[in-house]
């Protein structure tokens, strides 16, 4: 379920929250299936002259009903901005957060950068 808090022509902020069905195969090692609450926040920013903006914020976090102590968190973030006349340059960033990885010595955070050109028509 969601909720739009704020929905204008230049900002949306949107709450979100419900449960999520986990199912984790680990390359033939185990299998594990849990029950995870969800709670999200989901935040976009938009101006539409010259040049064109567009940042859009994602954060959802999973907290184990299942696996005590155990929560899950997934991030993103996005800008897109206009260069010249319908040709943009975008720069994403995200990151995933296990507190529990199931494989032993397995690193807690997974993140990462992209970044592209484009043209919209």
């Amino acid at each position: 379920v969601g909720r739009h808090v704020i929905q204008t022509n230049k900002m949306e902020l949107n709450l979100i929250g419900g449960l999520a069905l986990n199912r984790e195969d680990f390359l033939g090692f185990r299998s594990t299936s849990s029950t995870e609450a969800l709670g999200g926040l989901q935040f976009a920013l938009f101006k539409f002259n010259e040049p064109e903006t567009n940042v859009r914020l994602n954060l959802s976090v999973f907290p184990s009903l299942t696996e005590s102590g155990r929560v899950r968190a997934e991030f993103d973030a996005r800008l897109r901005r206009e260069i010249v006349k319908d040709f943009f340059w975008t720069i994403s960033v995200y990151d995933s957060f296990d507190s529990e990885p199931p494989l032993e010595n397995a690193e807690t955070n997974d993140w990462g950068m992209n970044t592209s050109i484009g043209w919209s028509f």
